[in-house]
Parts: structure tokens; sequence; C-alpha cells
């Protein structure tokens, strides 16, 4: 769900219902009825897909208070945690 206040336009993209979102300021995540989850970068305005995802659908996404790491929890049983990307040209990795 990506949403620009001033333009309105999308910033995440889910192709199935969205199960849980997370706004700290700078990150926005949100979990799909899908296997991954997302994070959004709104001041540098991109979108990171979170991969090595759960082998159901994931239900929850948190983003800690220091905004140094992001957790998906799934139908799976299993809590993924990520490193949030410290810049435009890096990724979150699965930890």
């Amino acid at each position: 769900m990506k949403v620009d206040m001033e333009n309105k336009k999308l910033v995440l993209k889910c192709e199935s219902p969205i199960r849980s979102l997370t706004w700290t300021g700078k990150w926005v995540g949100a979990t799909c009825d899908d296997e991954h989850g997302q994070i959004y970068d709104t001041v540098a305005d991109k979108m990171f897909m979170l991969k090595n995802g759960h082998s159901g659908s994931a239900k929850s996404i948190s983003i800690d208070p220091l905004c140094e790491f992001v957790a998906t929890s799934g139908c799976d049983g299993h809590i993924n945690i990520y490193s949030v990307p410290e810049n435009e040209e890096s990724s979150p990795q699965f930890i």
C-alpha cells in the first residue's frame, strides 16, 4: 500500500488482502496473504520486498523502534527477521 499524501500515489501493492500494516515515520511495512512482506522507505521513495518469505501466508509485520530490524510472522509458525536497508543501494537481509 503506497500512498504519497500530496499526489495520492500507491507505494506498496499487494496482490492479496493486506493482513498487517506498520508505519514508523520513515518506514511503512505491510504483509498480505502471500509469502512475503514489503517495506517502503518514505524518504528515498523506494519499496523493498522481504525475500525468504514464509511457507504460508505472512500475517503480521513489525519494525523495531530504532528502525534497524523488521520482523514478519506467518501461518507456518515462523518469525522471520530482516535487517532494514541502510541506504538506497542495499536491500533487506534475512537474518
